[in-house]
């Protein structure tokens, strides 16, 4: 099977509608229409799977073991965000106004990850998944997840609302986490801080040092979103709270704690 990415848009045309074509260039084609010129040598067959608008300049293209689609599109082209050109040599080499500062700072990139299915299984795939993040506090000891917070972005809503969470749980001495840099960002730090709560980190590129948490998003992995299509951000947010506040903390059994649920634990503990 060849994948066939088809579209409308030329090179350099931002809007093709609003931009007409010189009168020698040929009238474009849609994706079908492209399709219809190819001619394929016996034995193979061609096959039109996804298009523009919703697949443009793709860097990277594979299917994983659940059949879906997964697209790295590179959508800065001519030029990065926030980046304006002030000069190209002859080798076609820009020169920008400025150095882009690292992420997290500056503009936000227009990349993108997008998830293709094909939900009718007639081959064309045509519906995109967006992506969500998930932060999750852990009590070592009890093995319990304390809070957790679902959000469409990194932003850091994402951890404040899971450490506000926790806090209505209890306050720990300590908050281990990777070096992920917005384990550092102000206010989580200052939250931190306000809860006299001491900040300790994982080595630099020592994951083993932040094990729990690593075994932790694994089991969420396997055990709940592996196992489940979520229909929406709603319903994501539905499967996994039931996984975390329910399967995970008072009916999944843990060795370390004898294996007993993290619930019945905490209870052993009072």
């Amino acid at each position: 099977m060849v994948l066939s990415f088809g579209g409308l848009a030329r090179p350099g045309l931002a809007n093709p509608a609003a931009s007409p074509l010189p009168a020698d260039v040929p009238p474009q084609l849609t994706p079908a229409e492209s399709k219809a010129t190819f001619q394929v040598a016996d034995g193979l067959e061609f096959r039109l799977v996804a298009s523009e608008p919703m697949v443009r300049q793709p860097l990277c293209i594979t299917f994983d073991d659940r059949g879906r689609l997964w697209v790295l599109q590179y959508l800065q082209y001519p030029n990065p965000n926030g980046l304006k050109p002030v000069e190209v040599d002859q080798y076609l080499r820009t020169k920008y106004d400025r150095a882009p500062e690292p992420p997290p700072r500056g503009p936000k990139g227009a990349d993108s990850i997008i998830i293709l299915d094909d939900p009718d299984g007639d081959g064309r795939y045509r519906s995109a998944k967006e992506f969500v993040y998930l932060s999750v506090l852990m009590d070592m000891f009890t093995r319990c997840n304390r809070g957790w917070h679902l959000g469409r972005s990194l932003e850091q809503e994402l951890r404040l609302t899971a450490l506000d969470r926790a806090f209505e749980c209890g306050r720990p001495a300590i908050r281990h986490s990777d070096q992920g840099v917005q384990y550092a960002a102000t206010a989580y730090v200052d939250m931190l801080k306000a809860h006299e709560v001491k900040i300790s980190m994982a080595s630099v590129g020592e994951p083993e040092e932040n094990g729990y948490a690593e075994r932790l998003m694994r089991t969420i992995k396997e055990e709940e979103v592996d196992l489940s299509e979520y229909e929406d951000f709603g319903d994501a947010m539905r499967g996994l709270g039931r996984f975390l506040d329910d399967v995970y903390n008072r009916k999944r059994i843990h060795s370390s704690p004898g294996y007993l649920t993290p619930a019945e634990f905490g209870c052993v503990l009072v």
